[in-house]
């Protein structure tokens, strides 16, 4: 299987370091995670039960890469990236929340090894990025003895008023091991700067207490809101592998 897999992404580095890389394009995928600044939990408490809480998983990702060098130092690098992450609710509820993002990079190289044929990289630039909700609005309650808690939770994702897109600023570094006719592998840290209020997970969790004398009568009700940032503001940490060596468009 393994062997299959390599013999596959050999023909395809032929075919295409042949045909892209003479006019400066360069194709590629990665994957990769990421490690973020905000708090990842968001939590309440009720004095009578225990507290609520909703947290953040960690972020992964994938990416096709398309990169075209336009001089011998410099390319522009784009194409498209999946990011997921899971978002843990109470009672064992859980959703997975998705941005596509389109990144625009310009991109500085130059080698630092030329014996072992390494090159660093220098990345500034911005991500299109896009929100694809995935739920609308969910209730459930708990019972327990005398106390009825109901939970409405629904998402709030604003995607900005230019065409539906919010957007990111990028900035990293990356090195890559060139291996000739077998392509290369580069390492990269990106700092993606996320805008805010972009979106949340928004649960409101209302307690009625019931009298322990008289079951249908309220002795009292507590209601809170809790709101988690989802915002994804932090370092990306990836590998990525690319189908040809570097060669700049010298035309």
């Amino acid at each position: 299987m393994i062997k299959g897999v390599l013999s596959v992404l050999l023909l395809l580095n032929l075919a295409i370091s042949t045909s892209w890389a003479q006019s400066g394009f360069q194709l590629g995928f990665g994957a990769g995670t990421m490690l973020l600044n905000q708090e990842n939990k968001a939590a309440l408490f009720f004095s009578e039960l225990a507290d609520f809480q909703i947290e953040g998983g960690v972020p992964y990702f994938v990416n096709f890469n398309v990169d075209y060098a336009f001089k011998p130092h410099w390319q522009l690098k784009s194409g498209i990236q999946w990011r997921w992450r899971s978002i843990k609710l109470f009672e064992g509820q859980s959703e997975t929340k998705t941005i596509l993002s389109v990144p625009l990079i310009l991109n500085y190289r130059m080698p630092v090894n030329k014996k072992k044929d390494l090159i660093l990289g220098f990345n500034i630039g911005i991500s299109i990025d896009n929100y694809i909700p995935n739920t609308t609005e969910k209730f459930y309650t708990i019972e327990s003895q005398n106390v009825l808690t109901t939970i409405a939770h629904k998402n709030y994702i604003y995607n900005g008023a230019f065409l539906s897109f919010n957007g990111a600023l990028r900035l990293g570094l990356e090195v890559e091991k060139n291996f000739e006719s077998h392509g290369r592998v580069g390492l990269f840290v990106m700092y993606n700067h996320q805008r805010g209020n972009t979106a949340k997970t928004i649960s409101v969790v209302e307690r009625t207490v019931y009298s322990s004398d008289i079951p249908t009568q309220i002795d009292h009700v507590l209601k809170e809101t809790i709101e988690f940032d989802e915002d994804q503001t932090g370092y990306m940490i990836g590998l990525n592998y690319y189908f040809n060596s570097f060669q700049a468009n010298k035309k």
